[in-house]
């Protein structure tokens, strides 16, 4: 038995066999959000949007927030509502891992190109003689923890936060979903006076190339003999 499945189970027993999904349910177990998702169906996108829909307030899922078991109580209440609304009538196990191995499967393609593009990022840092830590967890204002692909000069003493995003996607919806967690990213931080920085790559649309401006500095693939400089600006 692997953690996926058995996060499926105790979600299971503890929701009388997903009928009554509970504020203490996502509290109490790990990875919960993430199966309710699968059994309803929703991408995360679907659910963030949702949750705005519904609350009119934006919330980011991570997976720091799908694993950890701490989850807000306001938080977990409005999403156990989301969930009960949304659970089907019968639900397959076979059918879920299902679910979760295609987007396994779609993440590890995705990643391998986003770990290319970052390691040209890298490439041009350690080229400029640059100092950086990568994959590295920032408390925000809010105490909540931003993972961030590279700070410098250090995560002790961060100065300059750099995500790197690339997205292939035509659809304009999932490039400005990736703006909006980025300039949420990029309030958390100010508060610390930490400079983001976004690296993107792929496509993306003016409205969310819009919203980026507004609160990050931004390079773009083609230009990223650019990156040492805007760098050199901050520090």
């Amino acid at each position: 038995m692997d953690k996926f499945e058995e996060s499926f189970i105790s979600v299971k027993n503890n929701s009388n066999d997903f009928k009554v999904i509970s504020p203490e349910l996502i509290q109490k177990i790990p990875r919960s959000i993430l199966i309710l998702r699968l059994v309803c169906n929703l991408t995360h996108l679907k659910l963030t949007d949702e949750y705005k829909r519904k609350y009119n307030k934006t919330v980011r899922f991570t997976p720091y927030e799908y694993n950890r078991q701490n989850t807000g109580k306001k938080i977990a209440s409005r999403l156990s509502e989301i969930f009960q609304e949304n659970l089907p009538n019968r639900v397959d196990y076979s059918e879920i891992r299902q679910r979760f191995l295609k987007i396994k499967e779609y993440n590890t393609g995705r990643h391998g190109i986003a770990r290319n593009f970052e390691e040209k990022v890298i490439k041009i840092l350690k080229n400029g003689g640059i100092k950086f830590e990568r994959n590295v967890s920032i408390i925000g204002k809010t105490g909540v923890p931003i993972d961030v692909d590279i700070v410098i000069p250090s995560k002790t003493a961060p100065k300059i936060a750099i995500e790197c995003k690339i997205t292939r996607r035509l659809s304009g919806h999932y490039a400005f979903y990736h703006s909006r967690v980025m300039v949420l990213n990029a309030i958390e931080l100010s508060s610390k006076k930490i400079k983001y920085v976004a690296v993107i790559g792929g496509i993306w649309t003016p409205n969310s190339l819009k919203l980026l401006e507004n609160y990050c500095s931004i390079v773009k693939e083609d230009n990223l003999n650019e990156l040492k400089e805007v760098i050199l600006e901050y520090l």
